[in-house]
């Protein structure tokens, strides 16, 4: 059985989270939202972790974390080297996403096939926004 879960701004912290994901592996789950559940890298990890080996996951939706570069760069590496993610929309607005995690997002989107949605916020760190647009604007030609 494939399920999904969406715990996304009920007031999590951190520990709670953790605990979450530690009860998500091994399970065939096909949609995470954990938005605004205080992940940070510590919880990065965890996902990261799970999701680089859940053939089922198909979306993650995990904005408002406070994930910046050091989370989404650990996440996106993880999805990017798996070879069996079928990950097709992930949520990563609201993190505080610079540079490093603009480029992690990016080299994820260039050899994820089944990527078709990703969202993340360039606005928060202005020196994000071109490197995003210009590999988006890329990568639609």
């Amino acid at each position: 059985m494939r399920a999904q879960i969406d715990v996304g701004y009920n007031g999590f912290d951190e520990a709670s989270s953790l605990e979450l994901i530690a009860a998500m592996k091994g399970k065939s789950m096909v949609s995470i939202g954990m938005a605004s559940c205080k992940l940070g890298v510590e919880g990065a990890k965890a996902m990261a972790e799970m999701a680089s080996v859940m053939a089922s996951l198909t979306k993650i939706l995990v904005g408002g974390n406070g994930l910046g570069d050091e989370g989404t760069t650990i996440l996106c590496d993880a999805l990017r080297e798996s070879t069996v993610s079928k990950v097709e929309e992930l949520n990563l607005y609201n993190n505080k996403i610079g540079p490093n995690g603009a480029k992690a997002i990016a080299a994820l989107c260039v050899v994820a096939a089944s990527l078709t949605s990703v969202r993340a916020s360039p606005e928060l760190q202005p020196t994000t926004g071109p490197a995003l647009t210009h590999f988006f604007l890329a990568r639609i030609d």
